[in-house]
């Protein structure tokens, strides 16, 4: 079980955003070494300001609130981004979305989301 996890997240790490490779660069963190995989890590953690709240009307409905603005999610969207903690790469927490749906969902779907989130503002890359 342990190899098939790893293979998901060698596969994630492959297919990741541009966008957020050069975020990681900027901020001074070569992420590959000589064998090709990552020496220095950035985590994704929900931006300052931004928070993940329930809806007092419907206890099973997540809501982002930020600069006085409110956001509906969708279970997915609340899933992805309640694992927006800092203590995770972007390629665990893909890695963790598609373990943990029973592979319902698609990797490229979830960094896709990612990239939207970070290009709204609601999350930033962190240095681990």
């Amino acid at each position: 079980m342990r190899q098939r996890k790893l293979r998901i997240v060698r596969r994630i790490s492959a297919s990741l955003s541009d966008s957020w490779n050069a975020t990681c660069l900027r901020l001074g963190m070569d992420r590959r070494n000589d064998n090709g995989y990552s020496r220095v890590k950035c985590g994704v953690e929900l931006a300052s300001g931004v928070r993940l709240t329930v809806d007092t009307g419907q206890p099973d409905s997540v809501v982002l609130v930020f600069a006085g603005a409110q956001v509906q999610l969708n279970r997915s969207a609340a899933a992805v981004l309640e694992l927006c903690d800092g203590s995770r790469s972007r390629e665990r927490l893909v890695a963790d979305v598609v373990w943990g749906s029973g592979r319902s969902a698609s990797a490229a779907d979830v960094v896709e989301f990612l990239d939207a989130a970070q290009k709204r503002g609601w999350i930033v890359d962190v240095q681990l």
